[in-house]
């Protein structure tokens, strides 16, 4: 995304379809960069900006696609047993006579 001169946030919109009809999510950032999740694996999604200058909003953006192909992210199985054991003699510990 692009920075526009003066703006001092940005509106982002995600929806299903590329008339924006039902708004997926929203987001505003005062950054250029801004990283969403929630989105269901093999869903295409579009995307949006609006930049906000001192008195108003700025027009929308073209919209861009977010690729169907989202990445998720393997949750390890939690442990259900813990030990504690002995792990002496080691460098850190002394033995006395």
């Amino acid at each position: 995304m692009d920075t526009v001169q003066y703006a001092y946030q940005y509106l982002i919109e995600v929806s299903k379809e590329s008339t924006f009809a039902t708004i997926f999510k929203t987001s505003t950032t005062s950054d250029t960069l801004r990283s969403m999740g929630g989105h269901t694996k093999g869903e295409s999604y579009y995307w949006r900006v609006q930049a906000t200058q001192f008195c108003s909003p700025g027009p929308w953006s073209e919209y861009g696609i977010l690729p169907a192909n989202v990445t998720d992210v393997k949750e390890e199985e939690i442990p259900t047993e813990y030990s504690i054991s002995q792990n002496y003699p080691n460098h850190s510990t002394r033995l006395q006579n």
